[in-house]
């Protein structure tokens, strides 16, 4: 099997962005469920992304404080996944991207750990 070039790999990031993007703007997914939780639906508890859709729709329709109320974690989460693929794009480009160790463990892990105290969080109050 062949390997994708960096071109393919950012046309087929951007693409699925676009179209991701437009189905959740689109369509409100507090009227109809876009992406169902495994972890909700086996344990009845919120896992960390449960809201998420929810909260980038309000975000993209300019209503904060109830993007707020379905994930606080969207404010963190989906500007770093813009901000990724805007490094991504950056690289094919030829740009230094050395200046944002995205990629280092100590973040990764400190990251995890406060996805997981979120989520302990969010199912306690």
């Amino acid at each position: 099997m062949r390997e994708w070039t960096e071109t393919q790999h950012l046309t087929f990031l951007l693409t699925m962005a676009l179209i991701v993007g437009a189905i959740v703007y689109c369509i409100d997914p507090t009227q109809h469920t876009l992406v169902p939780c495994l972890f909700h639906s086996l344990t009845g508890l919120s896992c960390a992304g449960c809201g998420m859709t929810r909260a980038a729709h309000c975000m993209m329709h300019g209503q904060w404080q109830q993007a707020w109320q379905w994930n606080p974690l969207a404010y963190a989460v989906l500007p770093l996944m813009v901000f990724h693929f805007l490094q991504r794009a950056a690289r094919w480009l030829g740009w230094s991207t050395s200046r944002f160790p995205f990629r280092s463990q100590p973040l990764q892990i400190f990251s995890l750990i406060a996805v997981l105290i979120f989520m302990v969080w969010r199912n306690l109050r």
